[in-house]
């Protein structure tokens, strides 16, 4: 009996509650920018691949690999970090960082070293630098 009267009241709190079904505001999703690969680049030189969006332009230094925009360049291999970094020569565009396209203790082998060129507070530029090196792949 203490079971049919449970079910019973089980069912009397879902039918009066609504399963939760209350009208509701939401707020709407935040909008999302999808890149597809119609955006990009792909472009291959004798010792690296990258890949970068097409208001980019590539062109090779010897063994360094210069992406470059109006904002902003990143030279990728043909330095030695340690030793030092290529010059940029662009103005009020300047050094910012050396990074590495893997983690170079991790994957030593696949780590190629890149020096990234921004405007002070262009984190635009800065976010498409490093999304650019992380595509950067050594060929073999």
């Amino acid at each position: 009996m203490k079971k049919i009267y449970l079910s019973a009241l089980m069912i009397s709190l879902v039918l009066i509650t609504g399963c939760g079904t209350a009208n509701k505001s939401t707020a709407p999703l935040p909008s999302v920018e999808v890149k597809t690969s119609s955006d990009f680049i792909k472009y291959n030189s004798k010792l690296i691949s990258v890949e970068f969006p097409k208001n980019y332009e590539a062109k090779e230094n010897g063994t360094m690999l210069i992406v470059a925009s109006a904002d902003g360049k990143i030279i990728i291999g043909g330095f030695v970090p340690s030793v030092g970094r290529p010059q940029a020569d662009d103005g009020d565009i300047t050094f910012k960082s050396v990074s590495y396209s893997a983690d170079k203790m991790l994957a030593p082998e696949s780590a190629v070293a890149a020096a990234l060129y921004y405007r002070n507070n262009d984190t635009k530029t800065e976010t498409e630098l490093r999304e650019i090196l992380k595509t950067v792949k050594r060929l073999p």
